[in-house]
């Protein structure tokens, strides 16, 4: 969950918002315990990451949560819904999908909404508005990752996490984004510019 965590900072250390972050699968959380959870907290806005292996039951949350809170935008990020925003929305209630890096464009979607803007003000995203489907200009890769908040770790429990040659607890920094290369097993989510964090900052 470390992009939701960096999102989650923006939320408190930029906007002076609260923000919880749910993680289901680490948790092995039902979905009603999800909806209750959700329920409990009363978002303004709700942020899911997709991922491919996943993507049946993320949808499944991001409609049920949707229908829960019709009042209250469900975005998402994530390579699969950045590579194919009108599919995603046409056929799901997802609201808004935050197009490649998440950070600044959820930003400026954080003040969009707070002021009750108009989102086609907003670059970096795709939403759906009624029957349209509006995508719009994609912003450039962050060249300074310095300028982004830390992942807020308070918000998970760490000892959830490991792998089986590294047991629990886990933390993980990443240090650069982008790759160069073009393996067919993997998704280049970044882009192939790499950019990297300074050594100060990691």
């Amino acid at each position: 969950p470390e992009e939701l965590m960096g999102l989650a900072s923006i939320t408190r250390e930029w906007k002076g918002g609260e923000a919880m972050l749910i993680d289901a699968v680490a948790e092995s959380l039902s979905l009603e315990q999800v909806r209750l959870r959700t329920g409990a907290f009363g978002p303004d806005a709700i942020v899911m990451a997709v991922g491919y292996s996943t993507f049946p039951d993320d949808v499944e949350t991001a409609n049920t949560l949707a229908a829960d809170h019709p009042r209250v935008p469900v975005c998402v990020t994530g390579y699969l819904p950045s590579g194919a925003p009108d599919e995603v929305l046409r056929n799901t209630r997802i609201r808004v999908v935050l197009l490649d890096e998440p950070e600044l464009a959820f930003s400026d979607l954080y003040d969009c909404l707070a002021a009750e803007g108009a989102l086609d003000r907003v670059d970096g995203i795709a939403f759906r508005d009624g029957e349209r489907i509006v995508v719009s200009s994609r912003r450039p890769r962050i060249d300074d990752l310095d300028r982004l908040p830390f992942p807020d770790h308070s918000l998970v429990e760490l000892s959830r996490y490991g792998e089986p040659m590294r047991p629990s607890p886990m933390g993980v920094t990443v240090s650069s984004r982008g790759c160069p290369c073009s393996c067919t097993f993997c998704t280049r989510t970044y882009g192939k510019l790499v950019r990297y964090r300074s050594p100060d900052n990691v």
